[in-house]
C-alpha cells in the first residue's frame, strides 16, 4: 500500500522527497529508531503521513479538517483526526479516509493490484481494479 502526495502539494508542506511528509523526514534524521519502529507500522503510517501531509499543503488545521467535514455532512472529530494522523495508531476504515480527504478537497481513489502466480522478480502489478470513491 503506497500513499503518495501530490508532488505540488508535497513541496507546499515542506517534504524533501516527492511524496514525503516533512515529519517523517525531520523524524529520520532526529530520530532513526522512531523511524524504524514507523517502518514496523508502514500501512498505517504511510496513511497517517498521508493524511497529515495532505492537510498541511491545504494549510489546514485538524480542527478546519473537522469543520469542513461537518459541513460535507460527514462529521469526523477531532480525537477521530488526531488518530487518523498518529502513525502507530489503529488503522482507520476506507470510510473514515475517504470523509477527512473530501474534507481536505480530494477525492479517494482506490487501486488493487497483483503480481500474476508466476511473476518474475522485475514484473509490473497487474492492475485488477482502480475506483474512485465518492459520497
Amino acid at each position: 500500500m503506497t500513499f503518495q502526495l501530490d508532488p505540488e502539494d508535497a513541496e507546499m508542506a515542506g517534504a524533501t522527497r516527492p511524496g514525503q511528509d516533512p515529519f517523517l523526514a525531520e523524524l529520520e534524521q532526529a530520530n532513526p529508531k522512531g523511524a524504524a519502529l514507523l517502518e514496523r507500522f508502514r500501512p498505517k503510517s504511510e496513511i497517517a503521513m498521508f493524511l497529515r501531509g495532505l492537510r498541511m499543503a491545504r494549510e489546514m488545521t485538524q480542527d478546519d479538517v473537522r469543520l469542513a467535514s461537518e459541513a460535507n455532512g460527514l462529521p469526523l472529530t477531532q480525537p477521530m483526526i488526531s488518530r487518523m494522523e498518529n502513525p502507530l495508531g489503529s488503522m482507520p476504515n476506507i470510510d473514515s479516509i475517504m470523509r477527512y480527504v473530501g474534507a481536505c478537497g480530494g477525492q479517494l481513489s482506490l487501486v488493487a493490484a497483483a503480481m500474476p502466480v508466476t511473476a518474475e522478480p522485475d514484473m509490473e502489478p497487474t492492475c485488477l481494479a482502480h475506483v474512485v470513491l465518492e459520497r
